[in-house]
């Protein structure tokens, strides 16, 4: 699990939840048979990375039976409308959820179908959707660095599992 990060820099985990839900699941697992299948059957790169929500309540990701991470959500960021997750929970953690008058906050460790990236610096904030590749076809996923971590963007629903919703306390 990604959770040392916490001990050294944010305080204390309140709790951590494991998100089941079995239609969400079944269409991330679809995905990934389909990219398998476009890819000639090798195996996908997958990653274990963070999402945060900002002022949406993760519950609309979490508890969604038919797409859970939307890109209708999405705004423009640095390289463009896309669905944003980070190796680093420090980047997240700008945009995770306050959790009402308390001084908790949540974000959402999810497992991403990464296929075939591209590196892209500088961002680019026109992006609409993963760049062509060189002998054909099209980049599944779109990386970048920024504030210290690694970022994903991807363009489309169903590639992205939310497996845990983290609730955390920063330190005073």
């Amino acid at each position: 699990m990604k959770f040392g990060y916490f001990r050294r820099n944010f305080g204390q985990i309140v709790k951590v939840e494991r998100i089941q839900n079995r239609p969400l699941w079944d269409y991330y697992c679809m995905r990934r048979r389909r990219m398998t299948k476009l890819a000639g059957g090798r195996d996908l790169a997958e990653e274990s990375v963070w999402h945060g929500t900002s002022k949406h309540d993760p519950a609309t990701i979490f508890r969604d039976e038919q797409d859970g991470f939307m890109m209708q959500h999405c705004v423009k960021g640095m390289w463009g409308r896309g669905l944003y997750f980070a190796e680093n929970a420090s980047y997240s953690d700008r945009y995770s959820h306050e959790l009402g008058d308390t001084d908790e906050r949540s974000f959402l460790l999810a497992k991403l179908l990464v296929g075939d990236s591209v590196h892209i610096m500088p961002n680019d904030s026109s992006l609409a959707m993963c760049p062509d590749k060189p002998d054909g076809g099209r980049y599944d996923t779109v990386t970048g660095d920024t504030r210290g971590s690694k970022v994903f963007i991807i363009y489309e629903n169903g590639r992205a599992y939310p497996e845990y919703l983290v609730t955390f306390r920063r330190e005073p």
